[in-house]
């Protein structure tokens, strides 16, 4: 089949592009043509921007400009992105799309109050009657009421022919707000291997920093630092206490550093999929409007202990995983998530 995928392909947001490579590659597996669908809504390129070069720092500039040319670079490899760019809505509803389905999806696309704002085409609604509407791991975020958007929602929730979410509160909202079934799935990061395109050579040992460390944990890290006798390395963004700080990496360098790291801590939610997926022992910070997603994770894993809050000032326990626990459950829901997809495919057979 001919498969169309729309999603946050064009973030320079490392696990938002990882999600959307896996997606696109496990389904590729399967023998389907699949191609991303080239949404740039302005609002949202506008803000990568600003973040990455105007609210930035003079010395993180640089690496910001290596961080995106390196993204853009592995999208371009590793993914295959429609050559039209649709900069709005309006734009998208012009075009004429020859898929036999398309999958939206993961992230937090249906997230009405994310700084993208409420965007209906998320929700596909310029498709034609024609082509299968399918959701795979779609998230609502933050959005725990469709309010004014209900009705509309509940209108466009009903045109898809399947609807799985990522977490506890989308579902929630599916099936009470809009009165329509969806099943709850994995992030498609745990549907493939990652380890044989993460760039091992360039990383070494370490105890790794995914995010901003708040003041209250830097104690925490360096604790963990001195303990191990390994250095303190930061990803992504600048923090203070770190031996290293690696701005300018690539989709693959970022996972190689994660496959090296002794111990990480992160503040995102798919720093923590990879520290789980490289089976490290982490410590989770977030501030309270991220929280829900990371504890519903982990709290499906039995690892809700690992998270603690960003003004969390008590000792951290810093004991091992045990692994073998973990990934029964996580092989379990990854029988089920692939489920859901290979019969969304072979539905259109």
């Amino acid at each position: 089949m001919n498969i169309g995928i729309l999603t946050f392909h064009h973030t320079t947001n490392y696990g938002a592009t990882l999600q959307a490579y896996a997606l696109s590659r496990f389904i590729q597996d399967q023998g389907h043509d699949v191609e991303f669908i080239n949404y740039q809504p302005e609002k949202a390129v506008k803000v990568y921007n600003d973040t990455l070069y105007f609210r930035a720092r003079k010395r993180e500039i640089t690496g910001n400009l290596l961080k995106d040319l390196k993204m853009r670079w592995f999208v371009k490899k590793r993914m295959k992105v429609g050559k039209c760019v649709y900069s709005d809505s309006h734009s998208l509803k012009k075009a004429h799309f020859n898929y036999d389905a398309v999958f939206v999806g993961s992230d937090e696309v249906w997230n009405i109050n994310s700084f993208r704002g409420y965007d209906t085409s998320y929700f596909l609604d310029f498709l034609s009657s024609k082509t299968r509407k399918i959701s795979y791991a779609a998230s609502f975020g933050s959005t725990i009421s469709l309010a004014d958007q209900k009705e509309a929602i509940t209108d466009f929730i009903s045109d898809f022919d399947r609807i799985s979410v990522r977490d506890s509160n989308s579902l929630n909202l599916i099936q009470s707000e809009c009165k329509a079934n969806a099943e709850k799935v994995l992030d498609p990061t745990f549907l493939i291997d990652f380890e044989q395109i993460a760039n091992k050579p360039k990383s070494k040992e370490c105890v790794l920093i995914y995010g901003k460390i708040p003041e209250p944990l830097t104690a925490s890290v360096k604790k963990v630092s001195t303990k191990l006798n390994l250095p303190i390395v930061s990803i992504g963004y600048a923090n203070g206490i770190a031996d290293a700080n690696l701005l300018g990496v690539s989709p693959e360098e970022w996972l190689s550093c994660f496959s090296k790291a002794n111990y990480i801590f992160t503040s995102f939610f798919h720093g923590t999929i990879f520290s789980i997926l490289f089976k490290k022992p982490f410590t989770v910070f977030s501030a309270e409007q991220k929280k829900a997603k990371l504890t519903d994770l982990l709290t499906d894993l039995d690892l809700n202990d690992r998270i603690h809050s960003s003004t969390c000032k008590n000792d951290i326990d810093f004991s091992s995983i045990d692994y073998k626990l973990v990934f029964e459950r996580v092989e379990e829901k990854r029988l089920t998530s692939k489920k859901f997809l290979l019969e969304s495919l072979s539905h259109g057979n």
